[in-house]
């Protein structure tokens, strides 16, 4: 399980509330015989500067999962999990994999599901992206850091777009998606940061599912008996059984 953040994020602080991590706090106790990896990178150079940014820790991504795999077991079943913009940089490292079929083969053989919570999935559509983006370098950065990421996040509309597209157009050999949606208002947003208009793909093997958090806190549990908590790992149960069938 490869558990990848968004905008403004951090490996361990993304999915920790309370001082609880539920990778590493609660999901192994429910999940034992899982691996469990958390992927962290500077998410302001991934998504500001350069289009190539997003290809770089995409490329990280495939080339730490490739390590760990040689490691723990190269035929293990593989699912993500993404918070928000971390969905973008798993859609384009899925993407990469494919057109570098060779050294990823077993990466894309074995990626079996992908929980998105919060991540936007609209095609080319840049006054979308646009005010997507606005929204969250208001919620995520401050100041003059703001208006600096949001240009260069506007910028990138079509580019995103594309990875978006490109992901659709492969997504029938994963067996299961989830796209789970905000149903709360984060603080310091006008509305949802990620509607359920653009949070769903409306794909055959896609789940829908409402999670009552904001943009924010949508990923991270203080502790097991949380109903969120409990939500996500049904679904994370059902990708396994699907993967293990």
């Amino acid at each position: 399980i490869a558990a990848v953040h968004g905008l403004n994020g951090k490996a361990f602080k993304t999915w920790t509330q309370d001082g609880k991590l539920w990778l590493a706090d609660f999901l192994p106790l429910d999940l034992p015989y899982a691996r469990i990896f958390t992927f962290g990178y500077d998410s302001r150079i991934a998504f500001s500067g350069s289009a190539s940014r997003i290809d770089d820790h995409a490329r990280s991504l495939l080339e730490r999962l490739m390590a760990k795999r040689r490691q723990f077991g190269e035929k293990r079943p593989l699912l993500f999990i993404c918070h928000s913009l971390g969905g973008i940089v798993v859609k384009r490292a899925l993407a990469i994999a494919h057109e570098r079929n060779r050294r990823y083969n077993s990466i894309t053989r074995d990626t079996f599901g992908i929980m998105f919570l919060g991540t936007p999935h609209r095609g080319s559509d840049v006054a979308f992206w646009g005010n997507l983006l606005a929204k969250l370098a208001d919620v995520f950065t401050l100041g003059s850091i703001r208006t600096e990421l949001t240009e260069d996040l506007k910028r990138k509309s079509h580019m995103l777009g594309t990875i978006c597209s490109q992901f659709v157009e492969r997504s029938e050999s994963l067996h299961r998606i989830f796209s789970i949606y905000e149903r709360q208002r984060t603080k310091g947003a006008s509305g949802l940061v990620v509607e359920e208009d653009s949070a769903v793909i409306g794909l055959p093997n896609e789940i829908p599912i409402p999670i009552e958090a904001d943009h924010r806190s949508m990923c991270k549990f203080s502790n097991m008996k949380s109903e969120k908590y409990q939500m996500v790992l049904d679904c994370i149960i059902e990708m396994i059984e699907d993967a293990l069938d």
